[in-house]
């Protein structure tokens, strides 16, 4: 019987440093360079639903720290903060507002499907979550953790555990972001201003966790670039307040393994 459970987060556990960093693109894993589907770090879209109309995949990737040999997911926790020449880092566009009961509320989805994402059991840019069944959730919340951002956490787990490669780089998740209501559609539906409003996305941590020992790794550092920007994007300017922390319990997934 399966017993993959959804879960959104993992518990608060003593993290453990990890020497080893994030990478963050669009359309694929930072290190997919050529083809069709060649990774880059910004997009543009014209807002009027036809030419560049999405939607957008970000993809997350991590390298491998040491003594991971029972790994089963990954959590991310995302920044997104929006810019305008008027209110500067003040305000959040309703774009970019895609929690729930919000103005684009389902225009984040996370996770997606890893098909076509990285380069596969081999290569420079390798899916963890290959030959495993997967769940995963996320949480959107508008001017978290301070007026002008976003706050995005979302997770991804396998239901058995395998080993990693130390030094070798993995995708975590990606997510995508469609342009719904970023343009009058003539339908009624409404627009959500800021679609044209340049738009900072950025990893704040990414949490490794291994079954056993219970051990969740944690990275913060870039390895090459840990953030995208949208129609340009603008330099991050970082809250007072801290990133908001998880409130699930590990409890949850060790569960799938019973």
């Amino acid at each position: 019987m399966n017993k993959l459970l959804l879960v959104s987060a993992f518990s608060i556990l003593a993290a453990t440093p990890a020497l080893a960093q994030i990478n963050m693109a669009w359309r694929n894993c930072y290190t997919v360079t050529s083809g069709a589907s060649a990774a880059r770090f910004n997009e543009n879209s014209y807002c009027d639903g036809v030419n560049l109309a999405g939607p957008f995949t970000g993809v997350v990737s991590f390298i491998a720290p040491p003594n991971v040999t029972q790994f089963v997911g990954v959590q991310i926790t995302m920044d997104i903060q929006t810019y305008d020449v008027i209110n500067g880092y003040s305000a959040l566009w309703d774009y970019w507002r895609m929690g729930i009961g919000e103005c684009r509320e389902g225009s984040f989805v996370a996770p997606l499907s890893l098909s076509g994402i990285g380069t596969g059991s081999t290569g420079t840019c390798q899916n963890p979550f290959a030959g495993a069944n997967t769940t995963g959730a996320y949480s959107y919340v508008s001017d978290s953790p301070c007026a002008g951002h976003a706050t995005v956490t979302f997770s991804m787990v396998r239901d058995t555990p395998r080993s990693l490669t130390a030094g070798q780089q993995y995708v975590a998740e990606a997510f995508s972001i469609d342009t719904y209501r970023g343009h009058d559609d003539g339908q009624g539906s409404g627009v959500c201003t800021g679609c044209f409003a340049p738009a900072w996305l950025s990893v704040k941590k990414l949490e490794i966790r291994q079954l056993s020992p219970e051990t969740n790794y944690l990275l913060t550092d870039d390895a090459a670039r840990k953030w995208i920007t949208w129609q340009g994007g603008v330099p991050e300017y970082p809250c007072d307040g801290p990133v908001p922390t998880s409130n699930r319990t590990w409890g949850a997934i060790k569960a799938i393994y019973r």
